[in-house]
């Protein structure tokens, strides 16, 4: 099953934007989807009322209910109006609404969820599907964790920035060796970015040295998802590395000794610190990073330093100035 992404919500508050004449800001609450915020249309909604929730990279069906939504090419994205932040789409319910409760996903809409292109040149051959030993890479938004704030405050964390680019991973198990997308797993005589990554940088030839483990990592470069941070050559930036035998991932410290030692650059650390932050529009301005040439990055990736595996903390930020 894919991402989730759209739920039946519920308005929990309504809050007047300054300057605004036909806009205000709406809270949402999904169950288990999360805690949103969404601006609408003034006075259609009121607190208790139950909504459609569309999340960021929802594809929307071209229905009349989404024409307003032609010029973004029926995709959702996050924004801010008048400066309030906008991370979703809110609609009245429509169609199948029957024994709805909330936090349904909607199914009966058939919602996708937008997947960033490759260009044809870099996508080469697949192999199969991604192998079943490996978590994928996909980081969750930090409003889709309930209680999020209760579980982090007071705690030592690290951020790092988070690269849009193209998602690889890099294996080796058993003797065994793998290259990956997102989704799939590549052949290794496939003429691919994935291939070129690990040549570049030897990372399979590296993992049979180290043993059953997978490198897993962002790869941004010219020709990839505009290439925000302005970077000349294609190169990867690791954000994890897991211990396939054992199922989990290293800590910070063993990952920074890994990729010094293979040569392979790490996502970038903004902070090390004890968190803080006790209400979401901090967390959004704290993602408000950019990369080194001055542009706003695409946002953070935040870790809590000291985790049982199974307990693990970690969420990305969307910075709302980043313009994907």
């Amino acid at each position: 099953m894919g991402t989730k992404v759209s739920f039946i919500g519920k308005i929990i508050e309504i809050i007047q934007i300054p300057t605004a004449e036909r806009i205000e800001s709406a809270i949402v609450v999904c169950g288990a989807g999360g805690r949103w915020q969404g601006c609408v249309q003034k006075g259609e909604f009121t607190p208790g009322d139950l909504c459609f929730v569309f999340l960021q990279d929802a594809l929307l069906p071209e229905l009349p209910e989404f024409e307003h939504m032609r010029k973004h090419k029926f995709r959702v994205k996050m924004c801010r109006f008048l400066g309030t932040p906008s991370e979703i789409l809110i609609t009245k319910p429509f169609g199948s609404v029957d024994d709805v409760n909330l936090g349904d996903e909607i199914t009966w809409l058939n919602i996708l969820k937008y997947e960033k292109p490759i260009p044809i040149n870099m996508q080469g051959e697949n192999k199969g599907f991604f192998p079943s030993f490996i978590p994928k890479t996909d980081e969750i938004n930090f409003q889709a964790i309930p209680g999020l704030i209760d579980c982090i405050i007071g705690k030592a964390f690290y951020a790092t920035l988070k690269y849009d680019g193209t998602s690889a991973t890099f294996y080796h198990n058993n003797g065994e060796i793998g290259v990956c997308s997102r989704n799939l797993e590549k052949k290794l005589t496939s003429d691919d970015v994935y291939n070129l990554i690990d040549k570049k940088y030897s990372i399979t030839d590296q993992l049979k040295t180290l043993g059953n483990f997978a490198i897993q990592g962002e790869i941004v470069g010219p020709g990839i998802q505009k290439n925000h941070s302005g970077l000349k050559s294609t190169e990867i930036r690791v954000f994890d590395i897991y211990d396939i035998d054992k199922r989990e991932y290293l800590p910070q410290s063993k990952l920074f000794a890994i990729c010094e030692d293979f040569k392979l650059p790490p996502a970038e650390i903004i902070t090390h610190a004890v968190w803080t932050m006790s209400n979401f529009e901090q967390f959004r301005q704290f993602a408000e990073q950019s990369y080194s040439n001055g542009k706003p990055a695409e946002g953070i990736v935040v870790r809590v330093q000291d985790f049982d595996d199974d307990k693990r903390i970690s969420f990305k930020i969307i910075n709302l100035n980043y313009k994907g």
